[in-house]
């Protein structure tokens, strides 16, 4: 939310010089940013449309005290890189977990997670949430997520 106050004020500002202003640079500059902005809206859809998630277990089923490991892979076929990847789980009797994590161009990540249960019985671990991010955090878009990681 800082970026995109930060971001209006900075295009508010060179709008007001290029209103008051009778050069043209303010203007070019104005039409600049908000050509930018457009670009990486653009680039955030396309890229969100373009990344493949998978999720697995090495173990179906974890003794208390033992560890067992959830696995995220992210594959991104294109050729822009990622700088922000945000990840929501839900692991019940853990609560919510929020990782954020980077995706190079034209390759395959994988985000670990370890789990220890406390208890006997049975827990679930979900991906709630992906969603990748411009590089000034202006623009978002939800990754699809698939229904073994929901």
């Amino acid at each position: 939310m800082k970026s995109k106050i930060i971001y209006m004020v900075l295009v508010l500002a060179t709008l007001w010089a290029a209103a008051a202003g009778r050069g043209e640079f303010a203007f070019f500059l104005l039409v600049l940013e908000l050509l930018f902005a457009v670009c990486m809206a653009a680039g955030v859809w396309y890229v969100a449309g373009k990344l493949r998630v998978s999720a697995k277990t090495e173990d179906s089923a974890v003794t208390r005290g033992e560890r067992g490991k959830f696995i995220l892979e992210i594959e991104n076929s294109t050729v822009f890189p990622v700088g922000d990847i945000q990840i929501v789980m839900d692991i019940t009797g853990a609560g919510r977990i929020i990782r954020h994590t980077a995706a190079d161009r034209k390759s395959r990540d994988s985000w670990q997670i370890f789990l220890e249960p406390v208890h006997c019985g049975f827990f679930r671990v979900g991906v709630k949430e992906l969603r990748v991010f411009d590089y000034l955090g202006l623009f978002s878009a939800k990754i699809r997520i698939p229904s073994l990681a929901r």
